[in-house]
């Protein structure tokens, strides 16, 4: 049975506590889009924009329960990043600037 385009996508893990900054929300915002819809592309796996060793290490965590990472490029230019913890018990949703400085201490 085929899935009809009005349900919501199928969820692949949990997102936890999910925290946004207003940096991100006015980011979004110039791009005429919204947190729920990124969030939405990141909770079927929908990894976005990154690459094919990315892609799989993300599939590979939701199997070890490791953290798993999205980023988005907004018709902008600007892009987010969703980044849903190991333990699951949180998801920032970042600018990548500010994420990856957290990716390096």
């Amino acid at each position: 049975m085929e899935a009809d385009p009005g349900d919501p996508p199928q969820t692949k893990f949990v997102l936890g506590r999910l925290f946004v900054t207003s940096a991100v929300r006015t980011t979004l915002k110039e791009a005429g889009l919204s947190v729920p819809s990124i969030v939405l592309r990141h909770l079927p796996s929908d990894w976005g924009d990154v690459d094919a060793h990315e892609r799989l290490r993300n599939d590979h965590a939701l199997l070890a329960d490791a953290p798993v990472c999205s980023r988005f490029t907004l018709a902008t230019g600007a892009s987010v990043q969703v980044f849903t913890e190991a333990d699951r018990a949180s998801t920032p949703v970042l600018l990548p600037s500010i994420a990856d400085e957290g990716r390096h201490h």
